[in-house]
């Protein structure tokens, strides 16, 4: 009977830490490797970037959109994280701990600031032409800019709304 007790405790124990929980949109991989920039920075591991970026990443992303790369401590930026799909549309949130104030003129999303709303003025050698979204928002511990390939207006208002503001 013990030994029953015991190998039920071990079988209890086994699934509730089950590394295999499925992993939130943000952390999921992108489906294809898009072409991207020279980034001077570090690579962060996905398990990380969360983190590196004070919490500061999106709680909703566009239906197939995954981490493509991420980013640390580099070209003045705290952190830098880059998102794609398989039509190489791209979404990249960047980080700066730099608390000094923006003042950006633009139409207003709840707390961010329009900054590009231009079609067929992005692309890449997949995508081809697309829209160029930008927004930017100031935080308490830093400032936040987005930049948007390929999207709409309605789902990069979606998004940037989807952005935590304050660190959790």
């Amino acid at each position: 009977m013990r030994r029953a007790v015991t190998l039920l405790a071990a079988v209890l124990v086994t699934s509730c830490t089950s590394s295999e929980r499925p992993q939130p949109p943000v952390l999921s991989p992108a489906p294809i490797d898009c072409p991207t920039g020279i980034v001077r920075a570090d690579i962060v591991k996905p398990s990380e970037m969360v983190d590196q970026m004070n919490g500061h990443v999106p709680l909703m992303l566009p239906e197939g959109f995954g981490l493509a790369e991420a980013w640390g401590v580099g070209e003045g930026l705290r952190g830098n994280v880059l998102w794609a799909d398989v039509r190489c549309r791209e979404m990249r949130v960047a980080f700066s701990s730099d608390t000094e104030r923006l003042t950006i003129d633009g139409p207003k999303v709840g707390a961010w600031t329009v900054t590009v709303d231009s079609p067929g003025q992005c692309g890449n050698g997949v995508l081809g032409d697309a829209r160029c979204l930008g927004f930017a928002a100031t935080v308490e511990d830093g400032t936040l800019i987005v930049q948007m390939m390929g999207l709409n207006r309605a789902e990069g208002d979606e998004i940037v709304l989807s952005i935590p503001l304050e660190r959790p």
